[in-house]
């Protein structure tokens, strides 16, 4: 159960939010997700298990990468000054949330985006960091925790 953290806060959010607003079960388009990193190269839950975890969730939720759901992955691969770039392109794509790996692709998204939520992963006190001013009023930036009680290795 506690391997299952990050990925039952995540669906909890995309299900309530994005997914199934005001419980009107699953949208009639497909839905995209787009994933803003600074490290990671690649998006791939083979090999990463909280991406593994996220597309677990997912497919529980009755989600399919390739059939209803669209996973978007732009990584700067440590360069910094692209992340502006790459937050406009994953906008480009029209999606209906952003994921973020880590304090500087969250701020890179939320400068490029007020409409699009943005979930953040990684980052333990998004009020102490500026990037909203309250956990009550939190406008497009939601936080999902991934303390979990095992290592990943």
């Amino acid at each position: 159960m506690a391997k299952r953290i990050v990925t039952l806060a995540t669906i909890a959010f995309v299900a309530s939010v994005v997914l199934c607003p005001a419980g009107a079960g699953p949208p009639s388009h497909t839905v995209r997700i787009g994933f803003l990193e600074n490290i990671a190269p690649t998006f791939d839950p083979a090999t990463n298990p909280a991406q593994r975890e996220f597309v677990e969730g997912l497919r529980e939720l009755g989600y399919a990468p390739g059939r209803n759901v669209v996973l978007e992955f732009k990584s700067a691969q440590g360069d910094l000054a692209v992340l502006p770039q790459l937050a406009a392109e994953l906008l480009g794509s029209k999606p209906d949330m952003l994921v973020t790996g880590a304090y500087a692709p969250t701020v890179e998204a939320a400068k490029a985006t007020k409409s699009v939520p943005i979930i953040i992963v990684g980052v333990a006190d998004v009020v102490e960091t500026g990037m909203v001013t309250s956990l009550a009023r939190p406008r497009s930036v939601s936080r999902i925790s991934t303390r979990r009680r095992r290592n990943w290795g």
